[in-house]
């Protein structure tokens, strides 16, 4: 999303953005084949490790916006489902076309936990899940919206 202002008074020089959002998984393959075959996203790269073990893998977004994932994670995700965990809670992805995403996704398999509606700041928005239980929101920007004003 793009601010409708210019220039922005940031509250720090220098920031420009997120740069990625970064997710330890436990089935690297299950992951990839959830964010690339089913969300339609690209490996764009692998960074092995120091023993030359594959290890950061790169999925794009968009221009300039990517996941890293990380294979080999243990345990238990707390914020896994839609508990109200203290901490990290979800990674939004913006979309032009929600009802088409949703669909996409649901002929590809993959569940619709929150079916697309109008969220309380007017947006467009539709919940997943990958494998490792993070919880993804699809939402598309309403040009009546705080974000689309900002």
């Amino acid at each position: 999303m793009k601010s409708n202002e210019a220039p922005y008074d940031f509250s720090r020089e220098g920031y420009l953005g997120i740069g990625h959002a970064c997710f330890v998984c436990k089935d690297i393959e299950a992951s990839l084949d959830f964010y690339c075959n089913k969300m339609g996203l690209k490996l764009i790269g692998i960074q092995n490790n120091d023993e030359g073990k594959p290890w950061l893998h790169y999925v794009r977004i968009a221009d300039g916006v990517y996941l890293e994932l990380i294979p080999d994670g243990e345990g238990e995700n707390p914020n896994a489902g839609w508990k109200t965990a203290r901490g990290f809670n979800h990674v939004c992805i913006e979309t032009d076309n929600l009802i088409e995403d949703v669909e996409t996704l649901r002929s590809r398999g993959v569940v619709i936990d929150i079916e697309p509606k109008t969220a309380a700041d007017r947006n467009w928005q539709a919940w997943i899940m990958d494998p490792d239980g993070n919880k993804i929101e699809l939402m598309m920007i309403d040009p009546d919206s705080p974000q689309a004003k900002a």
